[in-house]
């Protein structure tokens, strides 16, 4: 297996943002799906960006907005490669 850089990127914005904008979902709607505060779901955002955020906390948003949410590595050079 190998994956090719331009295939690892992520928007700028993160993935709970982008998500929601292009679904056109509002923080507030967003808010509602998962039971929380406004503030939580800008609270979610940023520690998505910050790399703080939980497995947990970004599979409760994906669900939220109808999506899965999956965990993976991803070999940055070819494994064969990455075994010598």
């Amino acid at each position: 297996l190998y994956a090719h850089q331009e295939y690892l990127l992520h928007p700028k914005e993160g993935w709970i943002k982008a998500l929601r904008k292009v679904l056109g979902m509002t923080a507030l709607q967003l808010s509602k799906k998962l039971n929380v505060t406004v503030s939580r779901i800008y609270e979610l955002e940023k520690a998505e960006l910050d790399d703080t955020t939980t497995l947990k906390a970004m599979k409760n948003a994906a669900e939220a907005m109808g999506c899965r949410f999956e965990y993976c590595f991803v070999p940055i050079k070819p494994l064969d490669t990455l075994l010598r």
